[in-house]
């Protein structure tokens, strides 16, 4: 009985991690989205930040943007697979870990577009990514591209690169 009570024990924490690990990813892309300016053409409209495949972020990322914008623009989430990505003009691409191997077909797909590519597989910022998370111990943290969000005309602020962990 005891080992059951454990074993049900350590599932409810490491679900209850990955959910917070979910919460705060959100409020990363969130941020990030807050703290760069992209060209006036992607001022107008819905401010769109794409899923690619599924990933447990979606969910969560919806329930954190729902009332909050982007200057004038609303939020809005979609899952979408990477042939998706040449028709739709995100502001965002979030490239969940299981999708990695995705990154050099998205890049060739958005390669004209001012889009910013959110990585969950650390270290990915030195393969084409712009933002690759990074978990350092129990903190989460981020690696920055700024060579590659420059050369696509969005502008970074000073406070953004000064939080990354790694900058390239």
């Amino acid at each position: 009985m005891k080992r059951i009570i454990i074993s049900i024990l350590f599932i409810f924490i490491c679900i209850n991690a990955k959910s917070q690990d979910k919460k705060l990813r959100s409020i990363f892309i969130y941020n990030f989205a807050r703290y760069m300016v992209w060209p006036i053409e992607y001022r107008e409209g819905n401010f769109i930040i794409g899923i690619v495949g599924t990933s447990l972020l979606n969910g969560e990322l919806k329930k954190f943007t729902e009332k909050r914008k982007i200057g004038a623009q609303i939020i809005e989430i979609k899952r979408l697979s990477v042939n998706d990505l040449a028709e739709t003009n995100c502001h965002i691409i979030y490239l969940p870990y299981k999708k990695s191997s995705s990154l050099g077909e998205i890049i060739k797909i958005i390669e004209e577009k001012p889009t910013l590519v959110v990585t969950e597989e650390n270290n990915l910022f030195k393969n084409g990514a712009d933002i690759s998370f990074l978990e350092e111990g129990n903190k989460q943290r981020f690696q920055l591209n700024i060579k590659n969000v420059d050369k696509k005309g969005i502008k970074i602020s000073s406070t953004l690169k000064e939080l990354a962990a790694e900058v390239n």
